[in-house]
């Protein structure tokens, strides 16, 4: 079971730099991971039509294998659609809930 750690300093400088990493990485989720897989997936086009592939197009075969290859962009997109789906919802507020 957890318990309360009451040893912990919220005004530590320790625990403020965790705090900003911490805001920082939930930031840079939703916009970073999207724009890592469409740049992976972009510098590896050519090895994706080709159906010759490289080191790099086999280590990110699970973001293409499975769509056709016109369409190996598509998981960045999915990614993009789900996580729209579940953070726009996040920013409705009470007062928009009841109308």
């Amino acid at each position: 079971y957890l318990h309360d750690d009451y040893s912990l300093d919220c005004s530590s400088s320790e625990y403020r730099r965790s705090r900003n990493w911490a805001y920082a990485l939930i930031a840079l989720w939703p916009a970073g991971i999207p724009f890592f897989y469409s740049l992976f997936l972009g510098l590896n086009r050519k090895a994706i039509y080709d159906r010759k592939p490289n080191e790099l197009s086999r280590s990110i075969g699970f973001l293409h294998r499975d769509y056709k290859t016109q369409l190996f962009w598509w998981e960045a997109i999915e990614l993009l659609r789900k996580l729209t789906l579940t953070g726009v919802p996040l920013l409705i507020t009470d007062s928009q809930e009841t109308a």
